[in-house]
């Protein structure tokens, strides 16, 4: 089956599961639910960068040397040696840790 059969297939489902839902009444189409997840994802925090935390962390370096080892052993707990090995979905959770230091 070719990847666009899959889709048309996948389209036709999806269509019907709208009507469907839309036959109930008391629930919202389904396009409109979609459209305010989106507006809500529009709405979301500005991303943090690799460089952003890297200045973070040489801040917190500057402040005190200590703090070295334990950012090293954090950026090993996400199997990063360096700030720009950390893939981007794990930067707000590795700032999160990062900070508590």
């Amino acid at each position: 089956m070719s990847l666009e059969l899959q889709i048309e297939t996948l389209t036709a489902a999806i269509n019907a599961l709208n009507l469907n839902i839309a036959k109930l009444g008391n629930a919202p189409a389904a396009a409109e639910v979609v459209q305010e997840v989106a507006e809500e994802e529009t709405v979301t925090a500005p991303v943090l960068t690799h460089k952003e935390l890297q200045d973070l962390i040489m801040s917190m370096v500057r402040e005190d040397m200590k703090r070295k080892p334990k950012i090293k052993a954090l950026l090993t707990k996400y199997s990063a040696s360096k700030v720009s090995d950390l893939y981007a979905d794990n930067l707000e959770a590795f700032k999160a840790e990062l900070v508590k230091l």
